[in-house]
């Protein structure tokens, strides 16, 4: 999969679901090991304003976000 984008010119990827990390996990199962560009896992997440995309540095850490919380909770963290 990132050999097919690094032919395309891209450096870097980041891959994103709406409210899970779920293809993050598909990746990592199946992909992780070609990783011939940066690969970085993020979200798209619901607000009450709207939606966000938030980019996780560690996605294991991530496993017990809340979701669906207020504009002001998810920026006050």
């Amino acid at each position: 999969m990132t050999a097919e984008l690094k032919k395309l010119g891209y450096d870097a990827v980041l891959l994103t679901d709406h409210e899970n990390i779920r293809g993050w996990d598909s990746y990592n199962s199946h992909y992780r090991q070609e990783d011939d560009i940066l690969v970085l896992c993020g979200l798209e997440y619901s607000t009450d304003d709207g939606d966000f995309l938030v980019i996780l540095p560690d996605p294991d850490g991530f496993r017990e976000f809340p979701f669906f919380m207020s504009t002001e909770k998810l920026i006050a963290l």
